[in-house]
């Protein structure tokens, strides 16, 4: 008798909804779920179910369904469905019933039934926004462009092009040099307008290697600081805002590009795991010429981004903490807390780029991945402890080395291991489809028995590599991790730099000292001081103001001058701003970069170490190995040698004769 209520109780739902008028605004009922049925009386029985419902296309809050009968046969018993609240598009199932009462002595009618859905319709209006910058760390006279993404109440993104926005740009504590300039939804930072010294127009037509003049009010100033950026949409009270950084630094353009790489870098690696996980072919494809692009930009990298001095100020020498001291700067109570964290962090970074580095792509394994996940973990809690901290003006004068080998060196480094092993992983992942069971499934098959352990590379022995997308997919949503945590790095160091300068600046504590000259007298790279020869070991060049830190120095190597433009800036005037000769080291050295990697005729080489000239006095650079070839001819070529100091700014160069191999 049960089974014939129940199957009784199917069918009048059934036909009901089957019959029924509808709902408004296009809901339907796609489901129902019977949760009760109970006789209650001789020739009755009450049914009681759940529905499911999808909306139509307007959102709806308070939904309520009551159901209605026009027979007595059939009772509507509770008639009241609370559905809450329904997006456009959504499908609920209620957890509400309404309850019927049937006489079985009189055939059922599902036309008796008929639906009200009531609820208050949601207006596809805008209800929040939010924005994007373009860059959250900006140069003097740099800009960025704000992306607002308005959004409706549930969560739609509309069309920007219905309505209009205005921007606004405040200060958020102390900032330093000209006005922001909005035009309508980018915002520029511009530079101090500033006399120079020795500018060589037709070479430096932007000032950006010639001195600052020391009577000029705006010496040892630019513009800087923190700024929110603030968005409102016009004819209602929603807004946005974020902040952005403008660093007002000497080497911000450097710092600047080392945040753009970590935040190509990361898009590019997130691609690729969302394309590894979905077994996306075409998505890799993308996400590999897109690694390519970026990878072609040779001021992506270490060799270039550590030609730097991340807290050189506009004008004048480093500032020494001896000097800020002098000046009334003081330490803060966080510093030795601070010290403490950015230590950790850089010890975090070195072991994190060690397992990025030790990772075979061909032959990955969950220990290997666990390994690296824990290392980019560790290294992500230790800058969110850092970030909980913040350093004084003086401190960060103390850390000056730290911060600088952080931004300039092991974060660059990181980014590279990573952009190598994303390479490496995207040419081994395969875009084609698999064509049969691995030889070890097989081998399974046929000795069932064989449950032992199995590396993924035996594992997928026989079978196209598209079956390691998951591996591949976990080591990118690892990297995805690893760059994320690297930009968020860079910013972080970026907001103690921009306070610190700023700060600076405003008290007008200017080291007029001004950098350090370097020369040389002598380069010893053959058995004759005419010519260079590859690998002639050992090299030497001798002269002045190399200093003893052998990690600030990075000599440039070029084997034919064939273009005006390096040729040019080692004519100019060595700088006496520590800031302008950073500027011109770095573009020497991006420069000597890109020809190393597109024809093999520049090169960058550190020394292993600088000691004191014995026979002539002075500063000496030791090479155990030599320099490498750079001269690709059979001939010999007028190269040049040029020595760069960051610890001082200071810049020399050198004609000499490099032969392309020697006997």
């Amino acid at each position: 008798m049960t089974r014939v209520l129940r199957m009784f109780s199917w069918w009048l739902l059934l036909l009901a909804l089957a019959m029924l008028p509808g709902f408004v605004v296009a809901q339907t009922v796609t489901g129902q779920e019977l949760v009760s049925s109970v006789r209650s009386g001789r020739t009755t029985f009450d049914y009681s179910y759940r529905i499911t419902v999808r909306n139509g296309d307007v959102a709806l809050n308070t939904v309520q369904a009551s159901v209605q009968s026009t027979s007595p046969a059939t009772q509507v018993i509770k008639r009241t469905v609370a559905l809450g609240n329904l997006a456009a598009g959504a499908t609920l199932t209620s957890t509400d019933v309404f309850t019927i009462r049937q006489d079985r002595t009189l055939p059922f009618n599902p036309a008796v039934l008929t639906w009200t859905v009531t609820g208050v319709p949601v207006v596809a209006g805008p209800s929040s926004m939010e924005i994007s910058l373009s860059e959250p760390i900006v140069a003097p006279d740099g800009s960025i462009s704000v992306t607002p993404v308005v959004r409706d109440a549930n969560g739609v993104a509309l069309d920007n092009a219905a309505f209009q926005f205005s921007v606004s740009v405040a200060p958020v504590g102390n900032v330093i040099g000209r006005a922001p300039v909005v035009d309508g939804l980018n915002v520029s930072f511009p530079r101090l307008v500033k006399r120079l010294l020795n500018q060589d127009t037709s070479i430096d037509p932007e000032g950006l290697y010639a001195d600052g003049d020391p009577t000029d009010p705006n010496y040892g100033k630019e513009t800087g600081g923190r700024y929110r950026v603030t968005v409102s949409l016009a004819g209602s009270s929603i807004v946005a805002n974020r902040e952005v950084l403008v660093l007002p630094s000497g080497s911000a353009a450097t710092t600047v590009q080392a945040s753009r790489y970590a935040g190509g870098l990361n898009d590019v690696v997130a691609a690729a795991a969302r394309a590894a996980e979905a077994g996306n072919t075409s998505g890799l494809a993308e996400a590999r010429a897109a690694l390519q692009t970026l990878s072609a930009n040779t001021d992506n990298s270490a060799a270039v981004l550590s030609a730097t001095q991340v807290l050189a100020p506009a004008n004048g020498g480093l500032l020494t903490p001896a000097f800020l001291a002098s000046r009334g700067f003081t330490a803060d109570a966080q510093d030795a807390s601070f010290i403490t964290a950015l230590a950790t962090v850089r010890t975090r970074i070195t072991a994190a780029r060690t397992q990025v580095e030790a990772l075979n792509v061909n032959a990955m394994t969950q220990d290997t991945l666990n390994a690296l996940q824990a290392a980019a973990a560790a290294y992500r809690q230790a800058l969110t402890d850092l970030q909980a901290l913040r350093l004084s003006a003086l401190g960060a004068a103390q850390q000056q080395v730290a911060l600088n080998q952080l931004l300039g060196t092991e974060l660059p480094q990181l980014l590279d291991a990573v952009k190598r092993k994303s390479g490496e992983l995207l040419a081994v992942v395969s875009t084609s489809s698999v064509r049969g069971a691995s030889s070890w499934v097989a081998a399974s098959k046929k000795a069932p028995g064989l449950r032992g352990p199995v590396s993924p590379r035996e594992f997928y022995q026989g079978t196209q590599p598209v079956q390691v997308y998951s591996f591949a997919a976990f080591a990118f949503s690892i990297f995805t991790d690893l760059s994320g945590t690297a930009r968020a790095n860079i910013i972080e160091l970026t907001v103690t730099l921009v306070n610190s300068l700023v700060n600076i600046m405003a008290a007008d504590a200017i080291n007029a000292s001004g950098g350090g000259d370097v020369s040389i007298d002598m380069c010893l790279a053959s058995s004759s001081v005419a010519f260079v020869c590859p690998n002639y070991r050992p090299s030497i060049i001798t002269g002045s103001g190399f200093g003893r830190d052998a990690s600030a120095v990075r000599v440039a190597l070029v084997g034919c001058i064939g273009g005006d433009l390096i040729r040019n800036l080692v004519t100019l005037r060595q700088p006496r701003d520590i800031a302008a000769g950073i500027r011109l080291i770095n573009k020497v050295i991006s420069i000597t970069n890109s020809l190393q990697q597109e024809g093999g005729v520049g090169a960058v080489v550190r020394p292993d170490f600088i000691d004191e000239d014995e026979l002539f006095g002075g500063d000496r650079l030791y090479f155990a190995n030599g320099w490498p070839r750079v001269n690709q001819g059979r001939l010999p070529c007028v190269g040049i040698v040029i020595v760069t100091n960051t610890a001082n700014g200071g810049i020399s160069a050198l004609n000499l004769n490099f032969l392309g191999q020697c006997g």
